[in-house]
């Protein structure tokens, strides 16, 4: 009796194993020993699963759709990020139009400027200039001198004299300084503000040579150049 116990248990037990692996192999996701008895709650469970997939692959897709978007907004592609671009403010202070007129300075041995109404031009001396020097700016009739090359930019022509404390008059000074020029946009309309060169005019040979050193500032309407030569100056655009 007990062997045939036994041999019952052990059909009960390979029967029980070949449903658990039948259910294994049909829902291979989930282990045997989880599968449940009851097949409603089966189905409902395996469609809730296929429903929260259906719901995860449409928001990696509404995600991608998104992500797209920006990438095309990023790369300009779209017309709002083209017209969102920052742009230059006008500049046109009045300063900035003033007539230039003639000033004097003397140099002091320390940081100094001298600079027409407006700083539309000024000069800029530093702790290496000796002091005792008598700087001046002053406006010059464009049409008194050889022709700028290019278009000139409105009456930015000018002479920067200097004397030093004996009262000689001075061909170069005796150290560099900074010649720095502001304008308002109006004074450069129909210029290109990217090719705009301060020059002098060389008596030697009566041409114009692109000052050394040259920094231009079109955002700020700036255009500078470190100087020894003294002389005719002025603004243009090749």
């Amino acid at each position: 009796m007990a062997f045939a116990l036994t041999q019952a248990m052990g059909g009960a037990l390979s029967v029980l194993g070949r449903a658990d692996a039948l259910a294994a192999s049909v829902d291979g996701q989930r282990p045997a020993s989880v599968v449940q008895a009851d097949n409603t709650d089966a189905d409902e469970a395996d469609n809730a699963e296929t429903a929260d997939a259906d719901n995860d692959a449409e928001d990696v897709a509404d995600d991608n759709a998104e992500d797209d978007t920006d990438a095309d907004n990023d790369d300009g592609g779209d017309e709002d990020s083209a017209s969102d671009a920052p742009t230059a403010p006008t500049i046109e202070d009045e300063s900035l139009k003033q007539p230039l007129t003639a000033v004097s300075g003397t140099s002091t041995g320390s940081d100094a400027l001298i600079a027409t109404p407006g700083e539309r031009v000024a000069v800029r001396v530093f702790p290496w200039m000796p002091a005792g020097l008598q700087i001046t700016i002053r406006p010059v009739d464009a049409s008194t001198v050889t022709a700028a090359p290019g278009a000139r930019a409105g009456d930015l022509t000018f002479a920067v004299e200097a004397r030093d404390a004996s009262g000689t008059q001075l061909t170069t000074l005796p150290a560099e300084a900074n010649l720095a020029i502001r304008y308002a946009d109006s004074t450069v309309k129909g210029l290109n503000e990217s090719n705009l060169t301060l020059s002098r005019l060389d008596p030697a040979t009566n041409q114009w040579q692109a000052a050394p050193k040259l920094v231009r500032e079109t955002n700020s309407n700036y255009v500078a150049a470190s100087i020894m030569q003294l002389g005719t100056y002025t603004v243009s655009a090749p």
